[in-house]
């Protein structure tokens, strides 16, 4: 968009179970010409799920750690090996706030919930863009989300493996 500030959009989905689009910006906060680079980054979006929450135990929720409603601030690094067409070396970590509008309560007698609930991960994801034509690269990253949620799992791994480009 501008020399420095990116606009992110993006589509995640958990075999249909659960569907977000997203929308963030990225602004380089530190440029160390074509090799390096630091950034701070926002990410919002909204999460569809197939099923209502009351009627999942261990389904799309527990396993992407994701609500309703989802901030991401966080810190993007990047490193690229000499030569114009030469792999790029990323880490993200980033603070994941998810906001839930229909808790559940999971204990008997335990009174109505709240009308929002909200809860805090770390997502952590070191990867590689491997250029595959002059502006189409096919990412690959290994990570995990470390989840504070008692419902969620508390650490989920993740493996992602994508197609980046630019227009």
């Amino acid at each position: 968009m501008l020399p420095r500030v990116d606009v992110l959009a993006g589509f995640d989905t958990l075999y249909g179970m659960m569907n977000e689009p997203r929308l963030g910006l990225r602004w380089t906060a530190l440029d160390g010409g074509p090799r390096w680079s630091l950034g701070l980054v926002m990410e919002g979006s909204h999460a569809f799920f197939l099923r209502s929450a009351s009627l999942e135990d261990r389904g799309a929720r527990y396993l992407s750690g994701r609500r309703n409603w989802n901030l991401m601030p966080g810190l993007v690094g990047t490193f690229q090996l000499r030569g114009p067409r030469a792999t790029r070396f990323f880490a993200d970590v980033r603070y994941h706030v998810a906001l839930d509008t229909e808790p559940i309560q999971r204990t008997p007698l335990g009174g109505l919930p709240p009308d929002l609930v909200s809860s805090g991960s770390v997502p952590v994801r070191l990867g590689a863009e491997v250029p595959l034509s002059e502006k189409t690269s096919y990412s690959v990253s290994l990570g995990g989300d470390f989840r504070s949620r008692p419902e969620d799992a508390t650490f989920m791994p993740v493996v992602s493996i994508g197609i980046v480009t630019g227009l």
